[in-house]
């Protein structure tokens, strides 16, 4: 949804490894840029150049005065939620965790999912498979990204640490000139379906 958003107002987004080092390093790398905002999936936020790292007092500074501003507007964060929504689509997101005894069963079942990933989930059809340790559009990394053509967008990565996998699963729904309410039920609808389904597949690999 940042993304976008960001392209709505013509303002690039960059897509970057997990890792403060990484979600900051265009502060670096492109120096003549103003660098708004960075974040990563489990809620770390760096905002603006200063801090080149996860910084949770300024994004608060930053929230606080984004909440003042909607209050004093007799608005919520969840009515400029649907206003955004309203202009780029409802995306839900969620995860799902497979937990192995062994740790050798987390670099089986990733294997398996790049060379044989599932071909539907909840009525999408895969569109593309991107095996990230060959590192194409980003430093090369254990996982795998795979789009749907329904928007569905799901990102495969084991943990570094733990005999786990993980998948992030993103579904889109358009929102424009409908009801709010009922493209979130659908979105949310949708991406229960996909990660059930996407358990079972797992199951059975």
């Amino acid at each position: 949804m940042l993304a976008a958003v960001a392209a709505l107002h013509g303002v690039e987004a960059i897509t970057t490894l997990t890792g403060f080092k990484w979600v900051s390093r265009p502060i670096v790398d492109r120096p003549d840029a103003t660098y708004v905002l960075g974040y990563e999936e489990a809620l770390g936020y760096c905002v603006g150049s200063l801090v080149r790292d996860k910084d949770g007092i300024s994004a608060a500074l930053v929230a606080a005065e984004m909440v003042a501003e909607l209050k004093a507007q007799g608005r919520t964060v969840w009515d400029e939620l649907d206003r955004l929504a309203a202009e780029v689509g409802c995306f839900e997101t969620g995860p799902v965790t497979v937990r192995f005894d062994q740790i050798e069963r987390r670099s089986e079942l990733m294997a398996n999912v790049i060379s044989a990933p599932p071909t539907t989930l909840a009525g999408g059809s895969l569109e593309s498979l991107e095996d990230l340790s060959e590192g194409r559009t980003l430093p090369p990394t254990t996982g795998a990204l795979l789009r749907f053509d329904d928007q569905t967008r799901i990102i495969v990565r084991p943990s570094g640490t733990e005999p786990k996998l993980k998948a992030y699963i993103e579904v889109f729904e358009p929102a424009q000139n409908t009801n709010m309410a009922a493209a979130r039920v659908r979105a949310t609808t949708r991406l229960s379906q996909v990660q059930d389904q996407l358990r079972r597949y797992f199951e059975e690999s």
